[in-house]
């Protein structure tokens, strides 16, 4: 969920932030109010990125990957030998 949280924690932020000045228009001291607010914020943003992961991200970018993995291992998809070879065997690079 990292990368749909990357991508739209910003719009969340602002959008909330805009309805927060509507309500409550800045003042001269807000420190208080940002620390309150930022948990608050925080959280709030969790939700349109859970909403973009749930609806986008893992259904088409996730399971895709899955049918294909599971379609290799079935032998429906023909990759050759040296591939399926260097996909069980972990490999590990070292430097010269």
């Amino acid at each position: 969920m990292s990368y749909s949280y990357y991508l739209v924690h910003g719009l969340a932020l602002k959008a909330y932030f805009r309805l927060f000045d509507a309500i409550y228009p800045a003042r001269a001291d807000t420190s208080f109010l940002f620390w309150l607010l930022l948990p608050a914020m925080f959280s709030l943003t969790l939700v349109p990125s859970a909403i973009l992961f749930l609806g986008i991200e893992r259904r088409f970018s996730l399971k895709s990957f899955k049918r294909t993995a599971r379609a290799v291992a079935d032998g429906a998809i023909d990759v050759g030998q040296d591939a399926v070879a260097d996909a069980s065997t972990p490999s590990v690079h070292r430097s010269p």
